[in-house]
């Protein structure tokens, strides 16, 4: 039983163990079969302290090595087999030399024999626990008895003396056994043997013997009869029995006598002998010559018994104090203070709490005829017997007033107590008080171990209990500290087991449902919901019990009739005990479902209106287009037709004209390739950007050649895209790293880089760059940083790449300085990689506008 064991569970052992050893006692006495006694003590330990196995081994010391007697849990081939004691292992050769009980946690190997010889080989018993008792006395040991477990147990004192009593008990049964095989060889020597030889062998018998001859006379007396009956075996030899000990006349002893010589069959029995105030165990053997009577002087077992059988009634009744779920605290504690004053045979129980710093002792409670302890009645602490309990982990005991040290003189004359037991209690491992039984009067004997056990197991019990109590007040603190918050949010709480129960709820789950909390108790998640809501929330609570969570939209009903939508989220906890349990929450999505209408309503007419524009756009660029080409055409007719009568003026009038119609369809081409780029796109697919930079740079190669361009293109990765756009993207790029070159020959270079699901490709140049203070101006449409005259362009360019890059949801951005270089930089998808990635592609590309 492991030493953490609350003080209720260690109750029942020490119950149960008791009642081992008592059962085992009245078997010794009871049955010859000695055998059998070992058996059923063996097994009864191994049960009691739920061991893996244990033995009987006895020690012959004439040879030096034990013997296997009895066992449980072996290998058939242990029976009687012998080993030397120098190989029995470390305890039992401990034990045998001390004759003292011992214990042992975290073992190496002990052994144990296998074989039916005297030699050195055993098994590996592989027992990690043990407890080994010695069989026997101080000056004549007979053998031990050994438990074992096979996982790692940390043995209690109380287990110990359990396994040293049943020791003991087997030894008393040993002695018995003795006895009746010493009392027959008697009877079948008769009156041949000579009297001294049986003179020589009852002196050598532990117990009292004397014989009778047919007329009651004592014909003998061995040297412990004479000291057991305060003898003299001249003057009582030869004398009349009746005569000696007159005093049994008409006794037990009288009746069993004459009926075992009337009926000529041995008796046994045990009886009070008045004279000496002992109780004796008396065997007696008939034969025709007389009767010869074996005593033995059992008083102190008697009182262990009677000890025994009052410590199990008290302990019982400690038990059902202590578990008795009908009484409160207060209850509980002064039944045990009556308990403890019957038990102890002292006027006086209390439990004080004691403030060791502030030097304050007051009485909480009180059982006694003593005024001065009544609950709330305060002493300094230095006045007091506890001073000196406090001091030390054990009990302080008193039997017949204070030694010295023990008590001050001061505290002596305040309380005149000369007899006291005191115990700590300590709750969470802080001194709390103590637990004292007391009375004015010297006690008449000393506490037993077992009187002194009850007070340490109250004192235990009052830590545990005391300890529970704080941790109660504590978690309900911390409940009602929760409560509050979650009375205090506008979501709805709420717990639920697995048979669909609200174990918990907050305030506003009432409020919101307009249902009182008793009936909230009676009803279940589903009574709240109607038609699919009531089948979606059943399938979201199952959902959270198989998955641990979910989430689900819901209208709630109300007491009154009416419907809120709510969004609830729940996990799967568990609650104290263990048991798993939903928690959830609820929040009310009225006034976010109307925001969402009204976005979709926004988004609806926001699609018309692009819808109306683009449709516009295209078709005032496709008429602006067609003015524009007459203008050009008929000026360019104009200056060829009248070639010779136009001045330099007038030529150079009509090229500005030509030239501004030109750039003004430029500017709408580009406007239309901007307003088409959701619409007009390609389904995203795979691409490959090597071969996309070629056509590029094909496109380019005579602006490249035409620039003395170098242009350094990288390992480049397939991306997600659309082929047509990402094409336009690229171009527009190069040709303004083309374009804004300054006066050395452009140097591009154009690698990527891998970031997970995407790629980063850069675009690098050596140009005039740009200043950081403009890097969003260069993205608007139509803005341009350098005019006409120094750089060719319509200003629609990078807004282009903008909008492209936005389409294939990445980004762009550029990091330049003037004049040395600029380096733009675009994200773009990877390809997708498996079935559910590609799925998600082409549902994502055929919700866009530009696939219709």
């Amino acid at each position: 039983m492991a030493t953490s064991d609350p003080p209720i569970g260690r109750l029942r052992s020490r119950i149960r163990q008791q009642e081992v050893v008592a059962k085992l006692g009245q078997q010794a006495l009871e049955s010859a079969d000695l055998g059998q006694l070992l058996d059923d003590a063996v097994s009864a330990v191994i049960e009691t302290l739920e061991a893996d196995r244990g033995h009987v081994l006895e020690y012959r010391p004439e040879a030096d090595v034990v013997a296997f007697r009895n066992g449980s849990n072996w290998s058939a081939g242990a029976g009687g087999s012998v080993i030397s004691l120098e190989n029995a292992g470390e305890s039992t050769r401990t034990v045998i030399r001390t004759r003292e009980p011992t214990s042992g946690t975290n073992l190496e190997a002990a052994p144990i024999p296998d074989d039916r010889s005297t030699g050195t080989k055993s098994d590996d018993l592989g027992a990690t626990s043990e407890i080994v008792a010695p069989i026997g006395s101080a000056d004549d040991i007979w053998g031990v008895l050994g438990v074992y477990t096979d996982d790692s147990r940390e043995f209690t004192d109380h287990d110990v003396s359990f396994v040293a009593s049943v020791a003991d008990v087997i030894d008393g049964a040993i002695e018995n056994y003795r006895t009746r095989r010493n009392g027959k060889a008697e009877r079948s020597a008769g009156r041949m043997r000579p009297e001294t030889d049986l003179e020589t062998t009852v002196d050598r018998i532990t117990d009292a013997v004397f014989g009778l001859d047919d007329d009651w006379r004592v014909t003998y007396v061995n040297e412990r009869a004479q000291r057991l009956f305060d003898i003299d075996a001249a003057t009582l030899v030869g004398t009349s029995f009746w005569e000696a000990f007159p005093s049994i006349t008409g006794t037990e002893f009288d009746r069993e006598f004459r009926h075992a010589v009337d009926r000529q069959e041995p008796t046994a029995f045990e009886a009070y002998f008045e004279p000496h105030s002992t109780w004796l165990e008396v065997r007696a053997y008939p034969s025709e010559s007389g009767l010869s009577v074996y005593v033995r002087d059992v008083t102190e077992r008697k009182r262990v018994e009677a000890e025994l059988r009052e410590n199990n009634h008290t302990l019982a009744r400690l038990y059902a104090i202590t578990a008795d779920p009908e009484l409160r605290f207060d209850e509980k504690v002064d039944e045990l203070l009556d308990l403890g004053r019957e038990r102890l045979g002292l006027e006086i129980g209390f439990v004080a709490d004691i403030d060791r710093e502030g030097n304050r002792f007051e009485i909480v409670h009180s059982k006694g005829p003593d005024e001065r302890l009544r609950p709330g009645s305060v002493t300094p602490l230095s006045d007091t017997y506890c001073r000196r309990t406090i001091e030390s982990d054990e009990l302080l005991v008193l039997t017949d007033g204070p030694v010295a040290d023990e008590i001050d003189d001061h505290a002596y004359e305040t309380w005149d107590f000369d007899s006291y037991v005191g115990g700590q209690i300590r709750v969470d491992g802080d001194l709390f008080g103590t637990l004292c039984f007391a009375d004015e009067n010297p006690s008449e004997r000393s506490f037993t171990p077992a009187e002194r056990s009850f007070v340490e197991l109250s004192t235990q019990w009052l830590s545990y209990e005391l300890e529970r109590q704080r941790r109660q007040r504590k978690l309900e603190r911390v409940t009602a500290y929760t409560d509050a918050i979650l009375d205090a949010v506008d979501d709805i709480f709420y717990v639920v087991d697995a048979e669909g129960t609200f174990r918990r709820w907050n305030e506003t789950m009432e409020d919101v449902t307009g249902y009182a909390g008793a009936e909230i108790e009676s009803m279940s998640p589903a009574d709240f919901f109607a038609g699919d809501d009531r089948k979606r929330i059943g399938d979201a609570i199952a959902e959270v019990f198989e998955t641990g969570q979910a989430h689900v939209e819901a209208d709630v009903r109300t007491r009154d009739g009416d419907t809120i939508p709510y969004e609830f989220a729940a996990s799967l906890l568990e609650d104290p005990s263990g048991t798993p349990v939903l928690a959830g929450i609820g929040r009310d999505i009225t006034e976010r479902r109307r925001q969402q209408r009204r976005l979709e309503e926004l988004i609806s007419d926001l699609e018309s209106s692009n819808e109306r524009l683009e449709q516009f756009a295209y078709a005032a660029s496709h008429d602006l287009q067609e003015p524009l080409r007459m203008v050009a055409s008929y000026l360019t007719l104009v200056e060829r037709r009248y070639a010779d009568e136009l001045d330099d003026d007038a030529e150079e009038f009509i090229a500005y004209a030509v030239d501004g119609a030109t750039r003004m369809q430029q500017m709408i081409d580009g406007l239309l390739a901007y307003s088409r780029v959701d619409t007009q796109g390609t389904p995203l697919r795979t691409v490959d950007l090597e071969c996309v930079l070629d056509d590029v740079r094909e496109d380019l190669q005579v602006h490249i050649e035409e620039t003395d361009a170098e242009v350094d293109v990288g390992p480049l990765p397939a991306v997600y895209g659309d082929p047509g756009q990402l094409r336009q993207l690229f171009q527009n790029l190069l040709d303004n790293a083309l374009t804004y070159a300054g006066t050395d020959a452009p140097r591009i270079s154009v690698s990527a880089e891998n970031e997970g699901d995407e790629w980063r490709i850069a675009v690098r140049d050596r140009g005039i760059g740009i200043d950081p203070a403009e890097s969003e101006r260069i993205f608007q449409v139509f803005d341009r940083l350098h005019s006409i005259d120094e750089y060719d362009g319509t200003g629609i360019g990078l807004a282009l790449c903008q909008r492209i890059i936005e389409r294939h949801d990445g980004e762009i951005d550029v990091e330049s300085a003037p004049g040395e270089g600029s380096t733009f930089t675009v994200t773009l998808p990877a390809p997708p990689t498996t079935n559910t990635d590609i799925a998600t592609a082409r549902t994502t590309d055929a919700s866009d506008p530009s696939n219709e």
